[in-house]
């Protein structure tokens, strides 16, 4: 005899008052993994949002390293090293 089965003639037998009670427990349950699940939903949505704009600041920095590190070699010197 499979479990559904098994919990199937066991539920039939129960008291109105007891598969009430399962059925409360059930909402309260569904309601309360929605609520995290759209919790978790939002957070996943932002902190994608931020790693967009922190990778694009990111790049900009590169840019902005590889232009300065360009107008470098035209003679003037790197004022790196140099501890100030």
């Amino acid at each position: 005899m499979s479990t559904l089965t098994r919990l199937s003639e066991q539920m039939s037998l129960s008291p109105l008052a007891t598969l009430e009670g399962h059925r409360t427990n059930l909402k309260l349950q569904t309601a309360s993994v929605s609520a995290l699940l759209t919790y978790l939903l939002q957070t996943r949505d932002a902190l994608q949002q931020d790693s967009e704009i922190f990778n694009k600041q990111i790049g900009e920095l590169i840019l902005e390293a590889q232009k300065m590190k360009k107008t470098n070699k035209g003679g003037t010197p790197s004022r790196r090293g140099t501890g100030t």
